[in-house]
């Protein structure tokens, strides 16, 4: 599969900022070229439902109200694991509140920088530099965070629930196994990747637990993707997406070290007025 490259058309289905999408797809042979424009037209309805269904998330105070207290529980670790830190391991938490302050690390990615958090450097600066976008365009698309990630971990109700949910996938990033498009962190390895996050789920209970799984990911190597939408079946025998399933493993580890230990956590800020920092 290759990358998308948005075109502005100007149309009803014409993203706002970003124009239609157009993608480059390699598939092994003609079936499963078939299989994957026949899904893909068949699958209409449900990603206009589902993209109902993600505007009614973002829209939802409840969910922004976890959120902030996740980040927070999310902060509370770290500031644990700080002051817990044997002799061999307090630089390194000392490092890791530095880098999270600043952004920025002495290693750097593939792309030559020291900024690490892949999310935060697309809106910040990949989009910026898209000259095919207007200036306005570019500044909306530009995040409240400015690098540091602390800022955000100490009081996330002053950010937009985008700009929350860019540092919760960074966070996992930043302590999870080093990717090489991110630049080495102090953090990383923290948290090393579950293995049920690369596994798929082939059949659930009544009450939609899982009850058998597969390592199979429902992918062709080296093609483009034959998902759920190719093979006409529900998304979740096509296995949770690995940045979701990462950044609930964040959560759910960031928690059992940090309850009871600390202070209880802050308590964010009613809906009004939530996320105005840009």
């Amino acid at each position: 599969m290759g990358h998308g490259h948005p075109r502005h058309t100007g149309g009803d289905k014409s993203h706002p900022d970003f124009g239609a999408k157009q993608q480059d797809r390699v598939y092994g042979n003609f079936s499963d070229l078939a299989r994957a424009l026949a899904g893909w037209v068949e699958a209409k309805e449900s990603r206009h439902r589902e993209k109902e269904l993600a505007h009614e998330v973002k829209d939802n105070s409840d969910v922004e109200l976890h959120l902030e207290t996740l980040l927070l529980r999310i902060r509370r670790w770290i500031d644990t694991r700080q002051a817990d830190a044997p002799d061999g391991e307090s630089r390194k938490w000392d490092d890791v509140r530095q880098e999270l302050e600043t952004g920025r690390t002495p290693g750097t990615g593939h792309d030559g920088l020291h900024d690490f958090g892949h999310y935060q450097k697309y809106f910040d600066r990949v989009l910026q530099e898209r000259r095919d976008l207007p200036a306005p365009v570019r500044r909306r698309l530009r995040t409240g965070i400015n690098g540091g990630m602390a800022k955000v971990l100490a009081d996330p109700t002053r950010f937009t629930f985008r700009d929350k949910i860019i540092v919760l996938h960074d966070l996992m990033e930043y302590f999870g196994p080093r990717k090489h498009w991110n630049a080495p962190t102090a953090g990383n390895g923290t948290m090393p990747d579950e293995e049920l996050a690369a596994l798929t789920t082939t059949e659930i209970d009544a009450d939609g637990q899982r009850t058998a799984t597969t390592t199979d990911r429902g992918q062709l190597r080296f093609t483009g993707p034959r998902g759920p939408a190719a093979l006409s079946t529900p998304a979740w025998p096509a296995g949770s997406p690995l940045c979701t399933r990462r950044s609930s493993s964040c959560a759910n580890r960031s928690e059992p070290l940090s309850r009871g230990r600390r202070p209880p956590l802050p308590s964010p800020v009613p809906p009004r007025g939530r996320g105005t920092t840009r």
